[in-house]
């Protein structure tokens, strides 16, 4: 395979296009933020302590990953939400029974907060516009009305820690996890730097011969591995 088509995939989507989706986004999910907080009473994420911020797959330097997908984690750091997520995660754990917990109270959880935030941002998007519930948080599939998707994520995080470790909720399985930022971003900077900067180029290559069937059509797997080791050296 000829180096130039593959160096015509390490290419990133067009910049301009993105930072106007995700500058809208910012405006949809405040306001449904604003909504949502002065109907319901949901005080736990407010200004002072709730940010919103893009994160996901920044190789291609846009944050839109190789589906088109622009990935917005909404982050609190309101000891209310945290302590009310650990009471109810604790209080599913110990209750074995299905129907006995459905009766379990999620009030001022992500578990409420996450499912009435959907309805009300479902007011932003056009009505053909699919937004459904996924393990990650609220996907939107807005791709025909901005040529982008958009995944919501859901997290809290502590002022305090230097570590910047957010605990992100999957609203499906009930269960959190635990993601360290600051170690992802310093091992994708570190492989780059090792590489001479090419490693956030390899990875936006692969991804983007992942979505064609030019891996079938040109090349087989062990000559696009080769240029990949020619890369890195």
């Amino acid at each position: 395979m000829e180096k130039s088509v593959l160096e015509d995939f390490s290419l990133p989507k067009d910049k301009a296009k993105v930072q106007e989706f995700y500058r809208e986004v910012l405006n949809i999910i405040t306001s449904a933020l604003d909504e949502i907080k002065s109907e319901q009473n949901f005080t736990s994420l407010s200004e002072e302590t709730t940010r919103i911020f893009p994160i996901g797959d920044y190789t291609n330097d846009t944050f839109i990953d190789e589906s088109g997908e622009l990935e917005i984690v909404i982050a609190s750091s309101s000891p209310q939400l945290v302590l009310a997520n650990k009471t109810f995660l604790k209080n599913i754990a110990e209750t074995k029974s299905k129907k006995a917990q459905e009766s379990i109270s999620n009030d001022g959880t992500f578990d409420k907060f996450i499912v009435d935030f959907g309805n009300v941002l479902a007011g932003y998007f056009d009505e053909k516009t699919a937004i459904l519930l996924v393990n990650e948080g609220i996907k939107v599939f807005c791709y025909k009305e901005y040529s982008f998707k958009l995944l919501i994520r859901f997290a809290t995080y502590s002022e305090n820690d230097e570590n910047a470790i957010l605990t992100f909720w999957n609203p499906l399985l009930r269960q959190t996890k635990e993601v360290d930022l600051f170690l992802y971003n310093e091992n994708m900077e570190k492989k780059n730097e090792e590489t001479h900067g090419n490693y956030k180029k390899l990875v936006r290559i692969y991804k983007n011969l992942r979505k064609t069937l030019l891996i079938n059509k040109w090349a087989s797997g062990n000559e696009i591995n080769k240029y990949f080791v020619e890369l890195i050296i």
